[in-house]
């Protein structure tokens, strides 16, 4: 979290003033840090990876062309434990990488400065594991997540976000030595993230 606010704080320091009132439209960088617990397939320990619960952060842009509505975009990474890799020489971690866009519907509480939102997400992934010099990855293929949260407002151009979500993605991995697997990648995520509005 402190190199996220360290982040949003050099983009307000470099970003002068009145371009919030030049732009057409609200347009707000955010970013945020957590933790993902790792549910399913990819937790279990019979035909998945006995995956637990590791750091996550992600990293996007959001517009608003109508108060209630955002559009965004956003990088998500997600690193699991994972306690079967070592058995085949893998490091003892996961690495769920994401990128994708999706809407968000918030309901503004002006009487106590708090705008509840839900969110959905269309993401492309992909599920990636290590040797220290070689790296595994599973296909690339399209997941969603789902999620609500709150947005707390704690300056003028500045607002915290903690959420919670539901992650959903397939991964196909191919290995040279073992057989192929295919598992559903399913996670909750819950994070704090931080808003800066340009």
């Amino acid at each position: 979290m402190r190199f996220a606010a360290s982040l949003l704080a050099l983009v307000a320091l470099a970003t002068p003033l009145p371009l919030a009132a030049q732009l057409p439209i609200p347009v707000y960088l955010q970013a945020g840090l957590g933790i993902a617990v790792p549910r399913g397939d990819v937790a279990a320990s019979e035909g998945g990876f006995s995956a637990s619960t590791g750091p996550t952060f992600s990293i996007g842009a959001r517009v608003h062309p109508i108060p209630s509505v955002g559009l965004f975009v956003q990088y998500e990474q997600s690193r699991f434990g994972c306690d079967d890799c070592t058995i085949v020489g893998l490091d003892d971690r996961a690495v769920l990488e994401s990128i994708g866009g999706g809407m968000r519907y918030a309901l503004p509480v002006p009487a106590f400065r708090l705008s509840p939102w839900v969110e959905g997400t269309l993401v492309r992934q992909t599920l990636g594991f290590s040797d220290g010099n070689h790296t595994l990855a599973s296909d690339a293929d399209f997941g969603f997540s789902a999620g609500a949260g709150v947005t707390i407002p704690i300056a003028s151009r500045f607002a915290i976000e903690p959420g919670l979500r539901y992650l959903n993605m397939p991964a196909n991995l191919e290995f040279e030595l073992y057989p192929d697997r295919d598992v559903d990648v399913t996670a909750f995520t819950l994070d704090v993230g931080l808003a800066f509005r340009l």
